[in-house]
């Protein structure tokens, strides 16, 4: 999905932009939709995890499944490439 040209988003690129781009490609009948769900589910934690803006907290069970569904999402990605 960013592989494809688009001068106006590779001149102004940001995360809003970047959420709009994949969920849309996601709604349009492409990957899985589980994908998009945990895209949306670790956005919400960016500010926490990354800014530390209000205490973080993430079980080992949650950790374990983005990162099943990272590495399903990254099979997924070199089928495509």
């Amino acid at each position: 999905m960013l592989l494809q040209a688009d001068k106006d988003y590779t001149k102004n690129q940001h995360h809003t932009g970047r959420e709009d781009r994949y969920t849309s490609f996601i709604d349009i009948g492409n990957p899985k939709l589980e994908y998009k769900d945990t895209f949306l589910q670790l956005k919400k934690l960016r500010k926490s995890g990354r800014y530390l803006q209000k205490d973080f907290s993430l079980s080992l069970e949650e950790a374990d499944r983005f990162l099943e569904i990272g590495n399903d999402l990254m099979e997924y990605t070199k089928k495509l490439l």
